[in-house]
């Protein structure tokens, strides 16, 4: 089986070999030159859309090189007609390098990565305006905008890697929107299926929270009326102590005490006055406006 396998290898090796071979012999200068002057006519195709010819150039130019070096080739092999001194010349040219090997097969080969090369381009422009007619968003935008610097800048492998991003956002997007619906689709069933037992959970929190403030606020009133009768302890100590230190010790001058009794007087004024209105609140469990 291993051997079968051999066989068929080296057949199919020696096919792709004659293959091309056959097509060496078929690619002559006319051949060559033509296709040298459809490279030409693509470069004038970028200039006309604005795209960049750089590599476009660099490449034809590469092409006429190799185009040149092939003639003087083929005056050395004697395959074309040449004098001594166009002999000379082409011993001079490629004294350099290796020129045996060398065939018009190669200035095809050049010029076909400018046909690539223009496959490519257009391919991406056509990209480009189909994704411009789905970018609405700013990220979008600034990708494509990115893409299309890259892209009249003759880097096409940028540019394709950018497009590539701008279809990663757009199936980010599309996944995000997806689950947006299906997450609002089902609270919407939910709703129209459990509507009865959400309005009744909703009622029993309402009474829940409505008795938690309740007893808040029954809590800070305990509170503050546990603090105002503390207060009003002390003063009745305060206006007692004042008291003895103005009549019995004489500690204090009546201008002092009278200022101290007014204070203390007024504080206590003010606790009488509120203290009842708070412990109504405590028993009613409701507030109690003020008179004006």
């Amino acid at each position: 089986m291993k051997k079968q396998i051999f066989i068929l290898l080296c057949f199919g090796i020696l096919i792709n070999l004659n293959f091309v071979l056959a097509l060496n012999e078929t690619i002559d200068r006319n051949y060559a030159m033509n296709e040298i002057n459809n490279s030409q006519g693509i470069i004038s195709e970028f200039i006309v859309n604005n795209f960049s010819t750089q590599y476009l150039e660099d490449t034809l130019f590469e092409a006429q090189t190799i185009f040149k070096q092939v003639d003087y080739a083929e005056i050395l092999r004697g395959n074309i007609n040449a004098s001594a001194s166009d002999i000379k010349e082409a011993t001079l040219a490629l004294q350099l390098i290796k020129w045996k090997n060398l065939s018009y097969a190669d200035v095809v080969a050049s010029t076909d990565k400018i046909r690539e090369r223009r496959v490519q381009a257009f391919l991406l422009y056509d990209k480009l305006v189909i994704a411009k007619q789905k970018g609405n968003t700013s990220e979008a935008l600034t990708i494509l905008t990115n893409a299309e610097t890259s892209f009249y800048n003759g880097r096409y492998n940028e540019t394709d890697s950018y497009l590539q991003d701008f279809a990663n956002y757009l199936e980010a997007q599309r996944i995000e929107q997806s689950t947006i619906n299906v997450f609002s689709r089902n609270t919407k069933n939910f709703f129209q299926k459990y509507w009865i037992e959400i309005i009744g959970v909703l009622l029993a929190l309402v009474v829940i929270i409505y008795i938690l403030e309740k007893i808040r606020m029954k809590k800070n009133l305990r509170s503050k009326i546990e603090k105002m009768k503390a207060e009003k302890e002390s003063l009745d100590k305060l206006i007692k102590k004042a008291q003895r230190d103005r009549f019995e010790k004489n500690k204090i001058s009546g201008l002092v005490y009278n200022i101290q009794m007014e204070k203390y007087n007024e504080r206590l004024q003010a606790i009488n006055d509120e203290l009842p209105v708070l412990t109504k609140e405590l028993k009613n469990g409701k507030k109690i406006k003020k008179r004006k």
